[in-house]
């Protein structure tokens, strides 16, 4: 669907003043819906590593989006168990170990899977939330994240990427690492 220039301007100012993420995020769907943005109704759901968007469809559940991240290596493990625990890409390996250097037993989380699988949802802020609940609830676990690149044979879609990349301007940052403003150590 076809959104105005005042629409997009609209949900561009509700992203950028975001503070929190998953009552932002099911707000956000909502306003969308509202506005005709959107045109099915969605439900949030989310656990620790995991955002789930639904739809109803003539009374059947249709998830339309999926977001999982994975603690990888555990707070709290020695740094010297790291590299038989992981199998990570060089430049992300790095970074863990500057990292850990900086944020002694941090953890590490990986952003397995990601996906709006309507790509009428593309383009509206709804995955860039996603991310952010990803990210919190991992720094409320004690981990910094990754994409999935960082996984040896792991692989990132280009939006992904870019998506990424616009995250990385709103987090203090190793490498690709993204590192919670709520990291508990």
């Amino acid at each position: 669907m076809k959104i105005s220039r005042g629409q997009l301007q609209e949900i561009v100012r509700r992203i950028t003043e975001s503070d929190s993420y998953i009552g932002d995020l099911q707000d956000h769907v909502n306003y969308l819906y509202e506005t005709g943005a959107i045109v099915d109704a969605l439900e949030v759901r989310f656990s620790s590593g995991q955002v789930m968007l639904t739809r109803d469809v003539n009374g059947d559940e249709d998830t339309v989006g999926e977001f999982y991240s994975q603690e990888e290596f555990y707070s709290g493990e020695p740094l010297d168990d790291f590299r038989t625990v992981l199998n990570l890409e060089r430049e992300c390996e790095e970074a863990y170990i500057e990292v850990r250097d900086e944020f002694p037993g941090a953890g590490l989380e990986v952003i397995n899977y990601a996906m709006l699988h309507d790509d009428d949802l593309w383009g509206k802020g709804i995955g860039k939330l996603a991310y952010q609940q990803l990210i919190h609830d991992a720094g409320k676990d004690g981990n910094v994240i990754v994409p999935h690149w960082c996984s040896h044979g792991g692989t990132t879609s280009g939006q992904a990427r870019r998506l990424w990349d616009k995250l990385r301007s709103g987090y203090q940052t190793t490498g690709p690492i993204l590192i919670p403003d709520n990291l508990n150590l």
